[in-house]
């Protein structure tokens, strides 16, 4: 099994686990994806996974996809807003399939680690902060600190998934020579672009130009080459 491959069988071990013991009960159930919205960080690993496991029409989407974020990025990687606004859009995943996730058994740590075990509508985009008055006041009793966080989110399993997120990058870089992370779709579209592919056989120095020279590299959202 591939780096990516042991990184996500770890977590969903862990998963069940941390739901055994909290006697938590995720809300989370197929044809509901609010989170499909979200701006999904992956690794270069993470993505060959999916390469590998999609069909070629949801493939293709998904490096059409690529290409125009690509272009985002290049204007607006140093934006911090950058994701909150991605997600206020409701550009849904290209891996969305009739409400269901076309990659779901390859998908990234970033969305295994999204759960909640309220009311899934608080998930849609924008509907936590503009609840008001009663409405607003239900949702924050419900909350419990130790549960949740950020917002009515489970705490655990996005610090679990994002620690192994972080593990996973070392394991691919220590394997490979390099990797790298980034938004999910561009690391689609880089994998299907020529000169990425030459860029990369040629090694972690071709690579690094590569996306400088594009734009790509760095800031708060780019594309992070991880050695």
């Amino acid at each position: 099994m591939d780096p990516a491959g042991r990184a996500h069988a770890g977590f969903d071990r862990f998963l069940v686990r941390y739901l055994e013991k909290s006697g938590a009960t995720p809300s989370c159930r197929a044809g509901c994806f609010f989170c499909c919205y979200a701006w999904v960080e992956a690794s270069l690993g993470e993505v060959e996974a999916i390469r590998r496991e999609v069909s070629e029409a949801l493939w293709a989407r998904a490096v059409a996809t690529g290409r125009r974020r690509a272009a985002r990025l290049a204007q607006e990687k140093a934006d911090p807003e950058l994701p909150r606004r991605h997600f206020l859009s409701r550009e849904a995943c290209p891996f969305l399939e009739d409400g269901r996730c076309g990659v779901y058994a390859a998908r990234p740590l970033a969305c295994r680690g999204v759960l909640t075990d309220l009311d899934p509508h608080y998930c849609a985009p924008g509907v936590v902060p503009g609840l008001q008055g009663a409405e607003r006041a239900r949702y924050l009793a419900a909350l419990d600190p130790r549960r949740h966080g950020p917002e009515h989110y489970l705490k655990k399993p996005l610090k679990h998934a994002r620690e192994a997120f972080f593990a996973l990058l070392e394991a691919e870089a220590s394997a490979l020579g390099f990797t790298l992370a980034g938004e999910l779709t561009v690391l689609a579209w880089l994998l299907s672009h020529p000169g990425f592919r030459r860029a990369q056989r040629r090694g972690k120095r071709a690579v690094k130009g590569w996306l400088k020279r594009r734009g790509l590299l760095g800031g708060a959202w780019g594309v992070y080459l991880v050695d």
